[in-house]
């Protein structure tokens, strides 16, 4: 169980993050709304989130994004971060069958039991903190066959996501992303600004489980040997 001082401290920094005190949500969120919630997960799998909303975007700890992050966008995520940008909440994109997704559920109707009785330990995925969550009412928003529709994808397309703030005197970073959204297929990047910062976003959908990960990987790759370059120089 968490302890009272674990709970005070959750407390304190949703209230420092503008987060409403309240039961977390399981519902999907779309990518553009990642940002401004605050992601929990189950100490029992990593197969779907909890979240809160919040307002104020904070830097993760890079030991926490290596536990928790999808491994095929692990590479770009850390080495984003260790380099000074402020990743946002992220997902590689996941191809989930009706067997996979009936095996999710199954697990988060474990958590809910656990909810309802004893309480479960929610973990915040990016500072580590546990979060004691325990509601007697507490029930899944959605039945197997409407989760299936919505963890299969939107419109069976399981895009993949990651964001990133950049500030104006580091935009060579995104010039690279922008070239590599050129020449490979199924990559997409797109910038707001965001005075005096820019707010990144690239997604990755090729249709296929094995070269959506490969694409995620070499874009890892490629940025890790810009980030490495461009420190050289």
């Amino acid at each position: 169980m968490s302890s009272n001082k674990d709970s005070i401290r959750l407390f304190k920094s949703l209230i420092a993050d503008g987060c409403f005190y309240q039961n977390p949500s399981l519902e999907a969120v779309k990518y553009k709304d990642m940002p401004n919630k605050k992601w929990f997960m189950s100490p029992y799998h990593k197969d779907w989130y909890y979240h809160l909303p919040r307002k104020k975007i904070s830097k993760p700890k890079s030991d926490i994004l290596n536990a928790t992050l999808d491994p095929c966008l692990k590479k770009l995520a850390i080495c984003l971060n260790l380099s000074g940008y402020t990743t946002l909440p992220s997902c590689s994109g996941h191809y989930y069958s009706r067997e996979k997704c009936n095996k999710i559920y199954n697990k988060i109707l474990k958590d809910s039991e656990e909810i309802k009785s004893s309480g479960l330990n929610l973990i915040d995925v990016e500072s580590g903190k546990t979060f004691y969550f325990q509601d007697s009412e507490w029930e899944l928003p959605w039945n197997k066959k409407v989760f299936f529709d919505i963890a299969s994808g939107t419109k069976s397309k399981p895009e993949g996501y990651i964001g990133f703030i950049v500030q104006k005197d580091s935009l060579d970073i995104i010039n690279k992303f922008k070239k590599i959204s050129e020449k490979m297929k199924g990559v997409n990047f797109n910038i707001t600004k965001q005075s005096p910062s820019f707010k990144c976003e690239l997604r990755v959908y090729t249709g296929n489980p094995i070269t959506q990960c490969k694409t995620w990987n070499v874009i890892g790759d490629i940025i890790s040997k810009h980030i490495k370059e461009k420190n050289i120089l």
